[in-house]
């Protein structure tokens, strides 16, 4: 059985937001890229200095990377097997659907943080020409958090529902 079977509405609304970030980020890019007109920084001090320049075009790495991780992301969530799911409980008949819903969520938020991740990033690095590692670390942060959370909520709710 595909983990599709587990999957609700709130799920794809999600993971479409995700990939409406995602996208926008790699367009923004472009937008950005091509009305640029040269050089951007690239690489910054702790004051926020620049220290390195190149095409506008390079940048573009960012933001194609990860609607690349996105796409793969949903496609595991959409297309993968449930047995290859590694849940940190034992899965029975009772507790199978509650679980695996617990895991496409938490898979589904972190494809949604990723791509506010890649949008806002991108945007900061053309517009405000700052570096965007403040976002990249929060957004980590918060992929941690978000990992975190429904890692206890698939052990409590297998307990719970056992």
């Amino acid at each position: 059985m595909k983990m599709r079977a587990y999957i609700n509405t709130l799920h794809i609304i999600i993971l479409t937001v995700a990939a409406v970030f995602s996208v926008s980020a790699v367009v923004v890019g472009i937008v950005f890229a091509a009305t640029s007109g040269g050089e951007i920084p690239i690489k910054f001090d702790d004051a926020g200095q620049p220290l390195e320049y190149a095409s506008a075009w390079e940048n573009l790495g960012l933001p194609i990377v990860f609607l690349v991780a996105n796409a793969m992301m949903d496609s595991f969530v959409l297309l993968a097997p449930v047995s290859i799911w590694n849940i940190p409980v034992t899965i029975t008949e009772k507790n199978g659907p509650i679980l695996y819903r617990d895991a496409a969520a938490m898979v589904c938020v972190i494809t949604l943080i990723f791509g506010l991740m890649s949008f806002i990033g991108t945007v900061l690095l053309y517009t405000a020409r700052k570096a965007a590692s403040g976002i990249m670390i929060t957004g980590t942060a918060m992929m941690v958090l978000t990992s975190i959370f429904f890692i206890i909520k698939i052990i409590r709710d297998g307990r719970k529902y056992a």
